[in-house]
């Protein structure tokens, strides 16, 4: 019988659900009102440095991969005598568990950790609470943003240990800027070589390939020539691909991640029912092997293979529909370079389905 009525932060109503030797997951309600999961550490636990930092990294692997079809983090506090996780508590939407059972599958519930400890990363301490309604959780795939002059160093270091000077002035002729040998470069030009007022040439945009049809096993719409009068396309620079979308959504893209949710503005987007889509693309580590693919699949997801290139999921339960791609494609403008598409989508009711299945088997498609 789950114990009701203490109070964990400022939680009120907290009852215990369930408990995996140092996990506990918790229900409760916020200060708002809203019901949320909450995941923690037993006491004992709670002062194992090692246990907190387990913590830290789920929260940081769960915001990874978080998907259309998975609840918000609402809170996190990692610096109370208690740290705990807190997520909005949807039945729709896959919540708490799903970061519990990451932290059983690397290690185990009781015990010592075999892993070094280091402080918990500040960002991860404390995050502001999510407060007023709750938006749409459209982000299927983290921003992956990286420094530039300090990944050249990492290499650079790792090179001159593992193959010695020689490849190291190698790797650098390759791939360093050039530079002139008649001397410094002056004002005249600027970094790069580019004369002043001179801007990079931007990728060439994909187009739409109306010769490219495929559905996933499973669904039943997609996009063609004889229904596409609803349809927008997604045409990003240095994306290998375009795809269509139900001109219903809005989309926002940025680096290689595009986010798309139901515009409130347009007659008729009530029929969507808060269909949500995201779209991104990661690289695929060296030629794109299996291994390399086995390294980059996302691991929570149990992947319904279609080919030796595509994985899917499709999911509809009670009015909701969810629909999950991950393809390994190579890019046209360089055969040298392999990508990994993930697409996800989730839609409620006939319409919010349709246009999931539009949208994803399009780039399925396309992409193929």
């Amino acid at each position: 019988m789950p114990s009701t009525g203490r109070a964990l932060g400022p939680f009120a109503d907290v009852s215990t659900e369930r408990v995996e030797g140092a996990y506990e997951v918790c229900h409760g309600t916020d200060e708002q009102g809203r019901r949320v999961e909450i995941l923690t550490l037993g006491t004992t636990s709670a002062k194992d440095p090692a246990r907190r930092r387990m913590l830290a990294d789920a929260v940081g692997w769960a915001r990874s991969t978080h998907t259309p079809a998975d609840a918000p983090i609402l809170d996190v506090e990692l610096e109370a005598e208690q740290p705990y996780v807190v997520m909005l508590r949807e039945e729709r939407l896959r919540g708490i568990t799903r970061v519990l059972d990451w932290l059983l599958r690397m290690g185990p519930a009781t015990g010592p950790i075999r892993r070094i400890t280091t402080p918990v990363p500040p960002h991860l301490m404390r995050v502001q609470p999510v407060s007023g309604p709750v938006p749409p959780p459209v982000s299927a795939i983290p921003k992956r943003k990286t420094n530039g002059p300090f990944v050249a160093l990492v290499v650079m270091a790792l090179v001159l240990v593992v193959f010695g000077g020689g490849a190291l002035a190698i790797w650098v002729a390759r791939d360093s800027p050039a530079v002139s040998s008649d001397g410094p470069q002056g004002g005249d030009k600027e970094p790069g070589g580019k004369p002043p007022g001179e801007t990079a040439t931007e990728p060439p945009r994909p187009v739409i390939d109306e010769d490219r049809k495929a559905k996933l096993p499973g669904t039943e719409s997609m996009w063609d020539e004889a229904n596409s009068v609803g349809a927008a396309v997604s045409s990003e620079p240095g994306w290998p691909f375009a795809w269509r979308y139900d001109k219903r959504l809005g989309c926002d893209a940025e680096e290689k991640e595009i986010d798309c949710v139901v515009r409130a503005d347009v007659p008729g987007s009530d029929e969507l029912k808060d269909a949500r889509l995201a779209v991104a693309l990661r690289p695929c580590p060296g030629i794109c092997d299996a291994k390399a693919r086995a390294a980059v699949l996302p691991a929570d997801v149990s992947w319904t293979p279609v080919d030796e290139n595509t994985y899917y999921v499709l999911v509809g339960t009670g009015g909701v529909f969810r629909l999950e791609m991950v393809m390994y494609v190579t890019d046209p403008q360089n055969p040298e370079r392999h990508w990994q598409v993930l697409a996800s989508g989730l839609g409620e009711g006939a319409h919010g389905r349709e246009i999931v299945e539009k949208s994803i088997n399009d780039v399925y498609a396309q992409a193929g």
